[in-house]
């Protein structure tokens, strides 16, 4: 297997960073919130849950599988795209 080249560890490093960045804006903006913001995204998740649980069968299970799928989906255009520009 090619190792990554340096292009690819900057992006990675890039990607890091901006996830640092985003958990820390996130953690911020919880401790900005009121008990009522708070329960309204609590209302909108069970409302999504409500409508995706039913077409994922209605369980944990079947989302966690659809969860999946995305993930590995997701991975392969990740590598489709590292292939074309000779990353891998």
């Amino acid at each position: 297997m090619r190792q990554l080249g340096p292009q690819a560890i900057e992006y990675l490093r890039g990607y890091a960073l901006a996830n640092e960045f985003h958990q820390a804006e996130r953690m911020v903006d919880l401790a900005r919130m009121t008990p009522e913001e708070s329960r309204a995204i609590f209302d909108q998740l069970c409302e999504i849950w409500d409508r995706t649980g039913s077409k994922a069968g209605g369980h944990l299970d079947a989302l966690d599988e659809l969860r999946v799928q995305s993930l590995v989906a997701q991975r392969r255009a990740f590598e489709l795209y590292a292939k074309s520009r000779g990353l891998v």
